[in-house]
């Protein structure tokens, strides 16, 4: 899998307006935005609502304080959902949140760092198509 692997970094952060995401997902087969309740509330929020509007999946390696009520309690707080699910992170080797994990075919592509997902999208079809 490791060799099937590409990965693209861009640590660069930029404000996360609520951009219109028509683009670029049509490629993808799963994008997944693997996040944490360390980041922000307001970058939890924009990371949700992009993903809804492209039909992406905020993921989380764990449980909030290890606690299901917790971690119910904290999405709706915040009026979001996330998935809980380990094994994502380490299918892909994600170590920092947030990640953007994009599935196409057998590949994965990742961008870390706090950038819209309409850029992390953009930025992973441009290095793709430019090899």
């Amino acid at each position: 899998m490791k060799k099937m692997m590409r990965r693209v970094y861009l640590f660069m952060v930029i404000f996360l307006a609520g951009f219109g995401l028509e683009a670029k997902n049509q490629s993808f087969n799963k994008i997944f935005v693997c996040i944490s309740f360390s980041l922000p509330d307001q970058t939890l929020k924009s990371y949700f609502h992009q993903a809804q509007e492209i039909g992406a999946h905020l993921v989380m390696r764990g449980l909030y304080k290890n606690s299901f009520q917790a971690t119910k309690e904290k999405m709706e707080d915040l009026k979001i959902n996330v998935l809980v699910d380990p094994n994502i992170f380490e299918s892909f080797a994600v170590k920092v949140v947030p990640t953007v994990v994009a599935l196409q075919d057998k590949t994965a592509f990742l961008i870390s760092g706090n950038v819209s997902l309409k850029i992390a999208l953009e930025q992973i079809v441009e290095e793709n198509a430019s090899q």
